[in-house]
């Protein structure tokens, strides 16, 4: 049932996405930018380790091979517990975290909400898996750089041979960019919890 509802629902706001593309101007400009730093970022000629993309979609977005750039099961599951905890819980794949992070737009509103799914839909369509993969990875922004190559280099990493429990630390701080003795504690329950998430789930995905 869910698997139809993501391939419907990822049809329908396909087709709202384009109407958009060609009649409003903002939206058109905001997919270009979109697309131009993610193509840009793939001109990179390196690899992102196996255990660094496992670990990633393990505990950020478990149907991120099956959908179409938004999960509705994540999406259904959110609302819900929105409404029984009466609390605000995120449902953003990787692709609208990918969108989010490059043209920083993080305002809690409704209509930036829709513009990102619709930027969602239509980025996972003009871009393999591999390709989003890998602007995520090289265009998060950390405290005081960007990229994960960068970041491994900065941290004391070796990115060509990271153990697991490396990637989890690594992972663990797309979540905690910024960290501090207010946040650490966090950050390394994060961690643990990357790393059991990491081992029990094997993420069907080849290399980028």
């Amino acid at each position: 049932m869910i698997k139809w509802l993501n391939y419907f629902s990822g049809h329908f706001i396909m087709y709202i996405s384009f109407v958009f593309l060609q009649f409003n101007p903002l939206f058109r400009k905001r997919f270009f930018i979109v697309k131009e730093q993610i193509t840009k970022s793939n001109r990179l000629q390196y690899k992102i380790p196996d255990l660094l993309v496992n670990s990633l979609i393990c505990i950020e977005d478990k149907r991120f091979l099956q959908h179409r750039g938004i999960d509705i099961y994540s999406i259904i599951r959110a609302i819900v517990k929105n409404i029984i905890a009466e609390r605000i819980e995120g449902a953003s794949t990787i692709v609208q975290q990918l969108i989010r992070n490059i043209t920083e737009d993080r305002e809690i509103t409704l209509k930036r909400k829709i513009i990102e799914i619709m930027l969602s839909v239509m980025v996972n369509k003009e871009f393999s898996k591999e390709e989003i993969l890998f602007a995520y990875f090289t265009t998060y922004k950390f405290k005081d750089c960007i990229g994960i190559f960068t970041f491994c280099e900065r941290e004391g990493y070796n990115i060509d041979s990271l153990s697991q429990a490396e990637s989890a630390e690594i992972v663990a701080r797309f979540k905690y960019p910024n960290l501090s003795k207010n946040n650490y504690i966090k950050y390394l329950k994060r961690v643990q919890t990357i790393e059991k998430t990491a081992a029990a789930q094997i993420c069907k995905f080849s290399s980028c």
